[in-house]
């Protein structure tokens, strides 16, 4: 846990929280907000906020361990506004969101923005149990490199271990080609490919020596997928094409 400014003390008591929280809790992500898992809440802090950030908005889904513990149901959703949850102080942010009762897997959390898009982002949280129940049901690999990578539903599941930090380095490449073009109408100067690179503390974690990244793909139909790591110039350290329909 990095030195609490003076100023983001102040939001936690005046949250009815103090700074031990952010001891206790779990840093989940790091994006436009550093977003903490402690005990049955998340906690969202930016340090470089301004007015606007008042009017803004955050989506919050939260998937059981066991899923029926939400019967009918594949997530919890608890979206909520800035000025209901959160608190502002100078240039500091604070947002607190009770999570559901159940014994959580996933989390996936953000904002959105139709009138500030570039402040959108996205970040997927999975607890250990439910990276390795994703990798059991996904079953046989969809293709081995430096990462096995599997594919369940709609994710794809990069693992490697043993695995080192200089592993999780190189950008992860990761083209997607729909069966019907039509679904990337919407997407500019991108052709019949989507473009979906990303970097691995984007969407994974080192623990230990195994590294799992997991990517949420596309709920259009598939064609194929090709993967890898970028290297040097353009150079790739690893890279696989599997065509799962013709």
């Amino acid at each position: 846990v990095y030195d609490v400014p003076v100023v983001l003390r102040r939001l936690l008591r005046e949250s009815g929280g103090d700074v031990r929280m952010l001891e206790r809790g779990e840093r989940i992500a790091q994006s436009r907000y550093d977003v903490y898992l402690i005990e049955d809440r998340l906690v969202y802090i930016r340090e470089q906020c301004d007015m606007a950030e008042e009017e803004s908005s955050f989506f919050l889904h939260t998937f059981p361990l066991n899923p029926e513990e939400l019967p009918g149901r594949a997530h919890s959703t608890r979206d909520f506004d800035f000025r209901n949850f959160g608190w502002r102080a100078g240039d500091t942010c604070l947002a607190i969101r009770v999570l559901p009762p159940f014994t959580i897997g996933r989390i996936r959390t953000g904002q959105t923005s139709s009138s500030r898009p570039l402040n959108s982002w996205l970040s997927e949280y999975y607890t250990e149990s439910y990276k390795s129940r994703l990798v059991e049901e996904a079953g046989e690999p969809l293709l081995r490199s430096q990462f096995t990578v599997y594919r369940h539903e709609h994710m794809l599941i990069y693992v490697r271990e043993p695995c080192r930090q200089a592993d999780t380095e190189a950008r992860i490449l990761l083209h997607i080609v729909p069966v019907d073009p039509r679904d990337l109408w919407d997407k500019r100067n991108q052709g019949s490919i989507d473009v979906l690179d990303f970097e691995f503390r984007e969407f994974g974690e080192r623990k230990g020596e195994r590294c799992v990244a997991i990517r949420a793909t596309p709920d259009y139909a598939i064609k194929k997928i090709r993967t890898g790591q970028f290297g040097t110039g353009d150079s790739l350290l690893w890279e696989g094409t599997v065509t799962l329909e013709e």
